[in-house]
């Protein structure tokens, strides 16, 4: 008689005249149990705490977009600020620029006034001098009158004493001779 050896064509509970012979499987059906309930345990913390932690992720992101919100407003106010703070600036600028401005006008006013101030200095020096000049000129002309004055009076002084010798020398022969040798002295 043929004997089957393969043991993957052999059903549960078959047996073999060589196999020894087992009592009933009560302890490895009660493991069974067992280990189901405690799979089953297992499986329900899990899932408890995939569920904590799902509900700690849902929590931590909806702070997260809490804050992110926050950090948005915050932003928002900050710009804010920040376009108050450009438009002042602008301002202050436009306001030290006129104030600059007017400075200049100023200054430039000033400035102007020193030189017609300089102009007037100087046009009375140069009037003063022009007086002075005319003076000197006035001085010249008196001095050259007095010389001229001068020199007129010898001029008449020469004549009358000329007209004296003719005078106390006339005579026929000698008159016209003396004439020429009054005539030929210089009148200075």
């Amino acid at each position: 008689m043929d004997v089957d050896l393969d043991m993957d064509s052999r059903q549960p509970g078959d047996t073999l005249s060589s196999d020894p012979v087992q009592g009933p499987q009560v302890s490895t059906d009660s493991e069974a149990v067992d280990f189901y309930r405690t799979l089953e345990g297992s499986r329900a913390s899990f899932m408890a705490s995939a569920v904590s932690h799902l509900e700690q992720e849902r929590q931590r992101q909806e702070q997260d977009a809490s804050k992110l919100e926050l950090l948005r407003r915050e932003n928002r106010e900050l710009k804010a600020k920040n376009a108050s703070l450009q438009s002042e600036k602008l301002d202050l600028q436009q306001s030290v620029g006129a104030s600059e401005a007017a400075k200049l006008l100023v200054a430039g006013e000033r400035d102007a006034a020193l030189v017609a101030l300089e102009l007037c200095k100087s046009e009375l020096a140069h009037a003063a001098e022009l007086r002075k000049l005319d003076a000197q000129r006035v001085e010249n002309s008196e001095q050259e009158l007095a010389s001229l004055q001068k020199s007129i009076s010898g001029v008449f002084s020469a004549v009358q004493h000329t007209a004296t010798l003719v005078v106390n020398n006339s005579s026929p022969d000698r008159g016209p001779k003396l004439v020429f040798q009054l005539l030929a002295l210089p009148f200075t």
